[in-house]
């Protein structure tokens, strides 16, 4: 049996054309002939009514279709565990539009792809936040926390950990010691800089 299964967390996705009806529509038209459904669930997490109710109704031979993967997961680690389960179980799991199939050997060789591309996405990170810390440690910034003054300088190196050393939003405020919502503040602060130096704003660490 194909059983489809469709996903949409926020209304802002069924606007940009993931709506469970566009996705329920897709899984028909690809031969689907049983929806099982999450509305108004994250992906961020494998505990949703409809994923369990999908995982306790596929039998060996029967093929789990979804519209893209991250209607599944948007975790790699979660997607490999269940599909590796199903794959044990004799389930296939094919994604329809972006033509993914990962049944058979075949799919064992594209799950083993994805395994070590997350693990190498996971290394990036810690890579380059550890260049971040070892950077803002060279230049002489504490990393503690409690409320701290952060100086024109320190905005510009903010700005500099986050489209020089091409660290995200997150791991550049890890890095300087502040709140993401603080590093928001400091890059702002360096577009808006013209020459002029040593202003000394004051921002709370959990601002």
């Amino acid at each position: 049996m194909l059983i489809g299964y469709a996903r949409v967390s926020t209304t802002r996705q069924a606007e940009e054309g993931t709506s469970l009806e566009t996705q329920t529509d897709h899984l028909r038209a690809a031969g689907a002939e049983r929806v099982i459904k999450d509305g108004g669930r994250s992906g961020a997490t494998t505990d949703r009514p409809g994923l369990r109710e999908l995982q306790a109704a596929v039998r060996p031979g029967d093929v789990v279709l979804v519209t893209r993967l991250d209607r599944l997961g948007r975790s790699t680690k979660d997607l490999l565990e269940v599909v590796e389960r199903w794959t044990d179980q004799g389930v296939g799991f094919r994604c329809v539009d972006q033509g993914l199939d990962f049944s058979g050997s075949s799919g064992r060789f594209l799950l083993t792809l994805l395994g070590a591309v997350a693990e190498l996405e996971r290394s990036m990170i810690l890579e380059r936040t550890a260049a971040g810390r070892a950077a803002a440690k060279a230049s002489g910034k504490s990393l503690g926390g409690g409320t701290r003054h952060w100086t024109d300088r320190d905005a510009r190196k903010a700005a500099g950990l986050v489209h020089g050393h091409s660290l995200s939003t997150r791991q550049a405020a890890g890095a300087m010691g502040v709140s993401p919502r603080t590093l928001r503040r400091m890059l702002a602060r360096a577009q808006e800089l013209d020459g002029d130096n040593g202003a000394t704003h004051t921002e709370g660490a959990a601002a």
